[in-house]
C-alpha cells in the first residue's frame, strides 16, 4: 500500500479537443527546481486509442532540447500534426516523459469531434501546460535523497542519451573554434608569422581556402555555433561534459569558479571569434590548420618530414577536377554533419583518449599516478557513474554498431570514421602526389585495433574510467591539474602528470627534418 497517497497527486495532466486534420500546440513553461544542470529533452510515447489500436502521431518539438539550470525557467513548444482520418467521438492518449529525470510521466489525452459540430472548425488548437522539474512532490525527496554521486550518474546517463540526437556538427563547430583559437595566437608570433607566410605559397592553403570558400564554411560554423547556443542556453557541449567530470569532485576540495567558468570553449567568445571573423576563409584555414600543426603529431611531422621534391608538390595546383572533387567532399562532410548523431564522433574521440590514457598506465609513471588516483573520492565517483550508465556496454555496442554503418554505406567516403575521412580530406588539399596510404593517421584506431582495445579492457569501469582520466590528462593541463589537487588533497604527496601538449613550436616545417613532438 502507498504510504504517501499524496505523492503524485499534484502531477499536471493535458486533456483537449481536437478535430481530424487539425494541429494541436501544447506550449509547456518548464521550471527547474533541481540542484544540478541538465540537458533536457522530452520523449513523447505513442498514442493509444480507446479501442487498443497503437498510432504514431507526427511531432515537433521547438526547441528540441533545453539546457536547465538550477532555479532556471524555459519554454517549449510541441506541435502535434493529427491525422485526418480519424473518427470522430474516438479518444487518443498519450505521455510526456522526462527521460533521466522523472520516472513518472504527463498524460495527453485528446478527444476527436465530427467536423460538422462547428462551421468553421479551428485548424490548431492550443494549450498551455506549467511543468516543474522534478515532478511536483517528488522536489523535497529528491533533493534530500540524491547525493552527488547519484547526481553524476544520472546526469551521464542522461548525456549519453542525448548523443543520439544532438547533431555532430555543433561538436564539430566548438572543435574548430578552438584550433582556429590555437594557431591564431601561435600566428602573433614571429615564428608563427613565418610559418604562415611559407603556407600561404602552397597549393595545400591556397586549395583549402578555395574549398572554404566553395563550402561557405565560416557561415555554417557561425550558424552551427548560433543553432547550439539557442538550444543549450548560452552552454557548449564541451563546457556541459566539462562541468559533468567536476562535478565528480566534492565542492568543498574544487575552486567553484574555476569549475564553471574556465571551460574548454566559452560559448560568447567562440561566437565573439566568429562575429570579428566573417567570412574571411584564408583566416579560418591558416588558425585551423596551425592549431592543427600544434595538437596533433601526425599534421606536424606529415610536414615537417616533407622533402624539397614534395615541397615542389606541394606548391604546384591541383589539377581542376581534383579541386571539384576536394571541395565536393568537403560539402558532403558538412551535410553529412548535419544527419549523423554527436554519437559516432563522441565514440571515436573516447576510444581515442582512452587508448592513449591506457598506454600511459603501462609505464611506471602512469601506473603509480593511477594508483594515487583510485584512492580520491573523484575517482571513485567517476567510476560509479560509468557503472550505473553501464559505458563499457554503451561503448562495445556503438563501435559494432559504427562499423555496421561504414560498411553497409553506399559512399566509400566515411569508411573509416569521421576522424580519418576529415583527415584524408586535408591530405587531399596539397599531397594527393605522395603516398599517402604511407601517412596512415594516429588521430584515429583501425577496426581491428579498436576491437582488441575494447576486448582488453571488457566491461571494466574502473578500467575505462581511468584511461580516460589519464588520457584527457595528458591532453588537457585543467584536468591534469585537478588530478594531482585530488592527489594532493587526499594523500598529501605531490605528482606530476607529463602533458603532450608542451611542445617546441615548429620553427620551420620545409627546412628542418624531425618530429616536433621531440
Amino acid at each position: 500500500m502507498n504510504e504517501n497517497p499524496r505523492l503524485f497527486l499534484d502531477i499536471p495532466q493535458v486533456k483537449v479537443k481536437v478535430y481530424p486534420g487539425s494541429i494541436l500546440v501544447l506550449r509547456l513553461s518548464v521550471h527547474s527546481q533541481m540542484t544540478e544542470s541538465w540537458l533536457f529533452r522530452l520523449a513523447i510515447d505513442d498514442w493509444i486509442m480507446d479501442d487498443g489500436q497503437i498510432i504514431t502521431i507526427a511531432n515537433l518539438i521547438d526547441p528540441p532540447f533545453i539546457q536547465l539550470l538550477p532555479a532556471s525557467k524555459l519554454n517549449q513548444t510541441v506541435t502535434f500534426f493529427i491525422p485526418s482520418d480519424l473518427k470522430p467521438e474516438q479518444f487518443l492518449k498519450s505521455w510526456l516523459r522526462f527521460p533521466a529525470i522523472a520516472e513518472e510521466s504527463i498524460s495527453i489525452e485528446a478527444e476527436i469531434l465530427s467536423p460538422t459540430q462547428q462551421k468553421h472548425q479551428p485548424q490548431v488548437v492550443e494549450a498551455s501546460l506549467s511543468v516543474t522539474l522534478p515532478l511536483s512532490s517528488q522536489t523535497n525527496l529528491l533533493s534530500s535523497a540524491v547525493d552527488p554521486t547519484t547526481s553524476a550518474s544520472f546526469n551521464l546517463i542522461s548525456g549519453l542519451i542525448d548523443l543520439d540526437k544532438i547533431p555532430s556538427r555543433w561538436l564539430v563547430a566548438e572543435f574548430l573554434v578552438i584550433l582556429y583559437q590555437a594557431g591564431n595566437e601561435y600566428i602573433k608570433t614571429e615564428l608563427g608569422k613565418q610559418l604562415l607566410h611559407q603556407l600561404k605559397s602552397t597549393r595545400f592553403f591556397q586549395n583549402g581556402v578555395k574549398a572554404f570558400v566553395a563550402a561557405q564554411l565560416p557561415n555554417w560554423i557561425a550558424d552551427s555555433l548560433n543553432s547550439a547556443d539557442k538550444v543549450l542556453n548560452n552552454h557548449s557541449l564541451l563546457s556541459i561534459w566539462e562541468q559533468w567530470l567536476f562535478s565528480l569532485v566534492l565542492e568543498e576540495n574544487v575552486d567553484v569558479a574555476h569549475k564553471l567558468d574556465k571551460t574548454s570553449i566559452s560559448p560568447k567568445l567562440a561566437l565573439v571569434v566568429v562575429s570579428e571573423l566573417g567570412e574571411a576563409a584564408d583566416r579560418w584555414f591558416a588558425g585551423i590548420v596551425l592549431g592543427l600543426l600544434l595538437t596533433s603529431p601526425r599534421v606536424a611531422t606529415t610536414l615537417t618530414a616533407t622533402t624539397h621534391s614534395n615541397r615542389n608538390i606541394l606548391m604546384r595546383k591541383l589539377e581542376s577536377d581534383d579541386a571539384i572533387q576536394a571541395i565536393n567532399n568537403l560539402m558532403t562532410i558538412l551535410q553529412s554533419l548535419d544527419i549523423l548523431p554527436v554519437r559516432w564522433l563522441v565514440l571515436e574521440l573516447l576510444l581515442l583518449v582512452c587508448q592513449k590514457g591506457n598506454q600511459y598506465i603501462q609505464t611506471k609513471s602512469g601506473s603509480q599516478l593511477l594508483q594515487q588516483l583510485k584512492t580520491t573520492r573523484f575517482f571513485n565517483n567517476g567510476v560509479i557513474a560509468f557503472s550505473c550508465a553501464q559505458v563499457p556496454r554503451w561503448l562495445a555496442i556503438s563501435h559494432q554498431a559504427a562499423i555496421a554503418y561504414q560498411a553497409s554505406g553506399s559512399s566509400g567516403l566515411f569508411k573509416g570514421g569521421l576522424l580519418d575521412v576529415t583527415q584524408q580530406w586535408l591530405w587531399s588539399l596539397g599531397l594527393t602526389d605522395l603516398n599517402i596510404s604511407s601517412l596512415k593517421n594516429d588521430i584515429s584506431i583501425s577496426a581491428n585495433a579498436t576491437d582488441a582495445f575494447i576486448s582488453s579492457l571488457g566491461m571494466d569501469a574502473q578500467a575505462w574510467f581511468g584511461s580516460l582520466v589519464l588520457g584527457l590528462a595528458l591532453r588537457s593541463p585543467k584536468i591534469a591539474d585537478l588530478c594531482t589537487r585530488e592527489i594532493s588533497t587526499h594523500l598529501g604527496v605531490a605528482s606530476v602528470v607529463p602533458s603532450t601538449t608542451s611542445q617546441q613550436t615548429p620553427e620551420n616545417i620545409f627546412q628542418q627534418r624531425g618530429s616536433l613532438q621531440r
